[in-house]
């Protein structure tokens, strides 16, 4: 049956019943006609007659049609259960989302490229490292946004490189970009780790891609920046850690003695070379198992006489130290606050402004513990060393400072050793501080922040000051218009203080027409989007290539790591489009085994 409306009826009555009789319009309701269910049913009936089907026979060939399509769905969904079964991988997750079946069930067919491609600016994030066969891979990956303002970070594999100084890094570049169609005018921004051959201002790969384009904004690693300040205090730890676990026979018997002494103490954690938040993890499970280190270190100094007895005796010498214990503490302290604001960094979706603000308040909190925290500190750590027994705290020798030097002036006498400690507290703090600051004030943080100061609608910033370093990226005139259009509608429901309330309020329900009316102010705020973070993802693709290019994969390609690695990254493996891949493997498959193989394959893929 063909179930017809109000317009339908009336084309009815016109071209059936009455017949048509208005020659002065017929082009026009022609072309209205044919829009119709009507005159679509009509046609499909006549081409049916003319080609002699019956009803019958359509109706079977449809259900067979359906029949089709429903076998080749339930064989994917075999399939797929075949391939979880196989690998012994879970079908359930955290959320009905979040099941391994439906994310295999989503596989879509959009390309890596074509969503770089559509977002037409990007950003780029490098950073190198070692795999298990001791080749330097550098890691590539690029940053865009989406119309709707969502963020994503896609990682597009592994380059095999003999150096790694600036020149190379940036020919690898230059050969990634060119490979991949996209345009170096194109990047608006730029992230790497502190090393010199990516941050140098003058020669590193950053400097090299503002010289060919000035807007590709470069932001040092913000996860980098926040830890590098106080992993020189743990150098110890991670030493001692390494100690332990190294060697199978004595981590099973500090475990042992563990169980013993502690059994409520958590187990000892490596210090994770890719993951932040796992440090602070590692340094709590030295405190809590301080004693115990101590007597399993005792034990091997007093029944071992090699290198490992002897290692044992310096760890212990160290541990014994009260100052050892209170800076073990006094870097939890301030580790603790860092990693909270590490893990939020890792975020992919994280933008500078946002990024700015967390670091700010970590600055406050660690000037507020610095100003407030020692009394608490001394009288806790004191507390704890007096427990295990440890060497009291005591005043340093006091050295006779060299006249060449000093002028001939004394030193300083500390009265208490309290003292001794309350200047490495503060110390330690004014590093930390001074490090945060002088990471995060910069060039590129004063212009970032003038340009959220432009888009929340300050009088200071002109829009000559976003157009003159953008170019022809935006038109002047377009984006003034677009800024004081969209202050105006969004002041009369709610104040915008940030990018991330713009972001937000254009992101609500009923308010998404706003991107398509003022496209010029949406551009710009997609451009500020793009600068990245972080090059958290270049680190997670490290854990990949250590999963991936293990010991028994050594002799691995590099064509073949870079297609199993990209698989592995791209978690939900939505770039994989089955029927192409179907196809090509048959096209490859038929041209080296003939014609017939050919036409062979293809009524088997038909019959499936």
């Amino acid at each position: 049956a063909t179930f017809v409306g109000v317009r339908d009826k009336e084309s009815i009555a016109t071209f059936v019943t009455n017949g048509f009789c208005s020659w002065n319009k017929a082009l026009e309701r022609f072309s209205s006609h044919e829009k119709f269910s009507v005159h679509r049913a009509a046609s499909q009936s006549i081409s049916a007659f003319e080609k002699g089907e019956h009803v019958g026979s359509l109706m079977l060939a449809g259900k067979e049609c359906d029949m089709q399509h429903a076998r080749i769905s339930l064989l994917k969904i075999i399939t797929l259960l075949q391939f979880l079964a196989a690998q012994g991988l879970a079908f359930r997750g955290h959320t009905d989302e979040n099941l391994n079946f439906v994310k295999l069930l989503r596989l879509r067919s959009e390309d890596l490229c074509t969503f770089v491609q559509e977002s037409l600016y990007y950003a780029l994030i490098i950073d190198e490292t070692a795999d298990s066969s001791v080749k330097e891979q550098v890691s590539i990956s690029f940053r865009i946004v989406k119309d709707d303002f969502s963020v994503e970070e896609l990682f597009f594999g592994f380059y095999e490189t003999p150096l790694t100084n600036a020149n190379t890094l940036f020919s690898i570049v230059k050969d990634v970009l060119l490979q991949f169609n996209f345009d170096i005018r194109n990047c608006r921004g730029q992230c790497y780790d502190g090393a010199s051959n990516v941050s140098g201002v003058l020669s590193g790969v950053q400097a090299r891609v503002k010289h060919e384009e000035p807007r590709a904004v470069y932001v040092h690693c913000m996860a980098h920046s926040s830890n590098l300040p106080v992993w020189n205090f743990l150098s110890l730890m991670r030493e001692l850690i390494g100690f332990i676990r190294s060697s199978p026979k004595r981590l099973a018997s500090f475990e042992t003695l563990q169980e013993m002494e502690a059994p409520a103490a958590q187990r000892l954690r490596p210090f994770c070379p890719t993951r932040w938040c796992l440090r602070a993890t590692s340094l709590r499970s030295v405190a809590s198992n301080y004693g115990t280190l101590m007597t399993f270190l005792e034990e091997i100094d007093s029944t071992n006489s090699s290198d490992t007895g002897t290692k044992a005796n310096g760890f212990v010498t160290q541990l014994r130290k009260f100052e050892t214990f209170f800076i073990l503490h006094l870097v939890l302290l301030i580790l603790e606050r860092v990693e909270l604001v590490n893990t939020s960094l890792q975020r992919a979706s994280l933008h500078f402004q946002e990024a700015q603000r967390m670091i700010f308040s970590l600055n406050e909190t660690i000037q507020q513990l610095r100003n407030n925290g020692f009394e608490d500190l001394w009288k806790e750590t004191s507390a704890e060393a007096e427990q295990l027994d440890l060497e009291e705290p005591c005043l340093p020798r006091v050295r006779k400072v060299s006249t060449r030097i000093e002028g001939g002036s004394s030193a300083h006498v500390f009265a208490t050793p309290m003292d001794v400690h309350r200047k490495l507290f503060y110390q330690i703090f004014y590093h930390v501080t001074r490090s945060l600051d002088l990471r995060f004030e910069s060039d590129v943080q004063n212009h970032l922040t003038q340009m959220e100061q432009f888009v929340t609608g300050s009088e200071m910033i002109k829009v000559e000051q976003v157009t003159d370093f953008y170019a022809d990226d935006l038109d002047k005139q377009r984006l003034k218009l677009h800024r004081v259009m969209f202050l105006d509608i969004a002041l009369q429901k709610n104040r915008v203080f940030s990018v991330e309330d713009v972001v937000s309020f254009l992101k609500t329900k009923g308010n998404e027409h706003l991107r398509t009316v003022l496209p010029e102010y949406s551009k710009f705020i997609r451009i500020l989007l793009i600068v990245p973070i972080s090059s958290c993802t270049a680190e997670r693709s490290f854990s990949s290539l250590r999963r991936v290019k293990n010991y028994l994969r050594t002799s691995m390609g590099q064509m073949r790591l870079n297609n199993v690695a990209v698989l592995n990254v791209i978690v939900v493996v939505e770039v994989m489009n089955i029927g192409c891949i179907f196809s090509g493997f048959i096209h490859s498959l038929c041209k080296s085994m003939g014609s017939w193989l050919e036409k062979r394959m293809c009524k088997l893929s038909a019959g499936t």
